[in-house]
């Protein structure tokens, strides 16, 4: 069984360690005149199953107003490359990437993460900890971008998050090598909530209508957020149907129950959706994964919504057939 309490012990022991090493060196970024006002980026993660760590390099942040010309990202270089286990910033965990930097005030349409590939890798959950180079298209060269409306106020202060989806992000490849497609979306902080929810443990395994991956109730299982309200909920294929975002289902022994969180979601109606079946889901693959329990969420800027998952009423076993009269 899972302790989620010593994990997000652990987690915060990580970021705290992580901060101190994250001293940047500006390029171009304006100085702190009138005009100007500053930028804080953070990172979390939607996680994955078949991974135990999930680990990018990261050398630098660059933002841009223009999409229509290169020369004018203004460029955060890290004064030493971070490699980060992206799996350590689940739910409403996150690690800063920048802090209060100074840039001139305005809207920005495009962020781009700068990394290195020869350094990120992924560490398999096989009970081999077998471990992969990530091919990153065009990571070393042109960076992982994510578009979006950022607004930095003059003489004020903007805080973005970026969700880096790890479970629609890697592809395994026919030949056992593994790429990073990345899918990021981004939140400004002053507007973004937290879901949190408990599942019912007859959920984790297989019912009369619904089938699970297996009968083990620590394996599998996750949550499906969708954007709006009693949304029919389906498998990652990369269409407008996705989830905005999936959490892993776990035991927490202090509580005695099964426990999911996720972090940083705009505020407005969502619905959430549990699968125990999270491994079939396959990014690039086509199949079909069952949900078997779902309710709506609304998430309101700066709480926690609590939500359960529970499990549906299985249907009355046929009564049995009387027997014939005797003749």
């Amino acid at each position: 069984m899972t302790n989620i309490s010593h994990i997000k012990t652990a987690k915060k022991l990580l970021l705290a360690s992580l901060l101190p090493a994250m001293m940047l060196t500006g390029c171009g970024g304006g100085d702190s005149s009138s005009g100007t006002g500053t930028l804080s980026l953070s990172l979390t993660d939607a996680p994955i199953d078949d991974a135990k760590e999930v680990t990018v390099a990261f050398t630098g942040v660059a933002i841009r107003q223009d999409l229509d010309d290169e020369s004018s990202w203004i460029e955060f270089d890290f004064a030493q490359e971070q490699s980060i286990n992206l799996l350590d910033l689940q739910g409403s965990q996150r690690v800063s990437l920048l802090t209060g930097e100074d840039l001139p005030a305005g809207t920005y349409s495009e962020i781009r993460l700068d990394i290195n590939e020869a350094n990120s890798y992924i560490v398999l959950n096989d009970g081999q900890d077998t471990t992969d180079q990530l091919d990153v298209p065009s990571g070393s060269t042109s960076g992982l971008k994510v578009k979006g409306t950022l607004v930095v106020p003059e003489s004020g202060d903007a805080a973005f998050t970026i969700d880096f989806d790890v479970r629609k992000s890697i592809v395994a490849q026919g030949n056992g090598d593994y790429k990073l497609k990345p899918v990021l979306r981004i939140e400004q902080d002053n507007t973004i909530g937290h879901i949190s929810g408990t599942v019912a443990p007859e959920l984790l395994t297989s019912g009369a209508s619904w089938t699970c991956s297996d009968e083990d109730p620590d394996t599998y299982n996750s949550a499906y957020v969708y954007a709006g309200t009693d949304v029919t909920p389906v498998d990652i294929s990369g269409s407008v149907d996705d989830p905005v975002t999936t959490a892993l289902v776990a035991y927490n022994p202090d509580t005695q129950a099964y426990e999911f969180e996720v972090g940083y979601l705009s505020e407005g109606p969502y619905t959430v959706a549990f699968t125990c079946n999270a491994d079939q889901d396959l990014v690039e693959s086509a199949e079909t994964i069952e949900f078997n329990s779902q309710v709506n969420a609304a998430v309101v800027a700066g709480q926690t919504t609590t939500v359960t998952l529970e499990a549906p009423v299985e249907p009355a076993p046929e009564p049995a057939p009387e027997p014939a009269p005797a003749p």
